[in-house]
């Protein structure tokens, strides 16, 4: 029971979020509702599974730091506008 309750709770906090913004990065959501990395990645997989919420790669050159391109993450309507 705790655990659909933290689930449910994982999943609201993600849709709070990115209601208020058009698309964030995963790091971005870890930081604005403070899931753990271990438990956010594995609710967006879910989320987007589900058609909560959709999701794209970074595009472009690479950076220049040399770091891996991003995932961003929407809500299905505001993914619709891009």
């Amino acid at each position: 029971m705790l655990f659909a309750r933290r689930r449910i709770r994982n999943e609201t906090l993600v849709v709070e979020v990115l209601s208020a913004r058009e698309e964030m990065t995963g790091g971005e959501i870890a930081k604005a509702t403070g899931i753990w990395v271990g438990s956010l990645y594995p609710t967006l997989m879910r989320m987007e599974q589900n058609g909560r919420i959709t999701s794209r790669w970074e595009t472009g050159t690479p950076r220049p730091d040399g770091s891996v391109r991003r995932r961003f993450y929407a809500l299905p309507e505001r993914s619709a506008r891009r």
